[in-house]
């Protein structure tokens, strides 16, 4: 009996020893402000732990951070950028002939006849030149990028091209002439673009230094223009509205008319509109013409802005330097 007491005694000894002690931790967990969750992360923290990299999907949209533009290179004196400039209305007429070219190449001349061949190319007429009414004096008649990104756009094609002062650029599509005009004062070229948006082209050639000229023109007869022309060319989302069966032979006329050594950059295809497979088509037919490097990379790996990413690509063809054109000499 007097062992089973014992026993009891030491029982509610060390049970109130136990809450005794609890009470006395929570008391000066109280005064020093320490919860459990901070003993624990404080014991977590003792032990190194290595972390998973994050997985980035890069086909989600991510949008192009908005950077003030680097100075120029080689900019032109006393030259304001194209759409800072004083507004002046875009005729319709897209009329160029109080224009002339660049020397040395005052011999070519805007084409008469520009009938567009296609009722696709004339849907794009239309459209493109309601755009042009209120755009051009904006960001553009291209409503998917802000000024910024086609300004990040153009830096994109001239890391690509590399294009020094006095080269002659062709712009296949060029709408309001911003691209060209840039490049004009960044790289001080020379330039010539094309679009089937007569409104567009009076903008451009109202607001053009004497160094860049443009004309209305149908972009698969450039027969206008004498081959080996151009340092170098490019066409940003513009090709792929020809219809599949006339993207290869836009493609061949700009080949034609870049000179060997040239590099031809053709972004922003889109790849339900202008799949691969078009231009797998034509490589046979080109190779007997010309030598050629084809690259073909996601668009957003070529200018850096993850818009669309999943829908276009870029394709990049070097004309090498030892290239010959049968029909033509250089």
């Amino acid at each position: 009996m007097a062992r089973s007491a014992l026993q009891m005694s030491f029982l509610i000894f060390f049970i109130g020893y136990f809450f005794g002690m609890m009470s006395l931790k929570l008391v000066l967990d109280r005064r020093t402000g320490t919860s459990q969750h901070q003993v624990l992360l404080r014991k977590h923290s003792q032990t190194s732990i290595s972390l998973p990299e994050p997985i980035v999907d890069d086909e989600d949209p991510v949008e192009v951070p908005q950077q003030s533009d680097p100075e120029p290179r080689t900019a032109p004196a006393a030259q304001s950028p194209v759409l800072e400039l004083e507004h002046t209305a875009p005729t319709a007429t897209g009329d160029s002939s109080t224009r002339t070219f660049p020397a040395p190449f005052r011999e070519l001349k805007c084409p008469a006849d520009h009938t567009l061949q296609t009722s696709k190319a004339e849907r794009a007429q239309v459209v493109y030149n309601k755009r042009a009414v209120e755009g051009c004096e904006g960001k553009g008649i291209w409503t998917k990028y802000s000024k910024p990104e086609h300004k990040h756009i153009v830096r994109s094609i001239a890391k690509t091209i590399d294009p020094k002062p006095g080269h002659f650029i062709f712009d296949w599509g060029c709408g309001c002439g911003h691209k060209l005009t840039w490049l004009h004062e960044t790289h001080e070229i020379l330039g010539l673009g094309v679009d089937v948006s007569d409104v567009s082209i009076g903008y451009a050639n109202s607001k053009a230094p004497p160094n860049l000229h443009f004309c209305v023109a149908d972009g698969t007869n450039l027969t206008w223009i004498p081959a080996n022309t151009f340092d170098h060319a490019m066409s940003y989302g513009s090709i792929y509205h020809l219809p599949r069966g006339l993207q290869c032979k836009a493609m061949e006329e700009i080949l034609r008319i870049v000179k060997p050594g040239g590099i031809i950059v053709n972004a922003f295809c889109y790849a339900s509109d202008s799949p691969k497979e078009v231009w797998r088509a034509c490589m046979p037919e080109f190779e007997r013409k010309w030598h050629l490097t084809w690259t073909f990379m996601n668009n957003w790996k070529f200018t850096g802005i993850r818009k669309y990413s999943k829908q276009t690509y870029a394709t990049i063809i070097h004309k090498h330097p030892n290239s010959t054109h049968p029909f033509f000499v250089a």
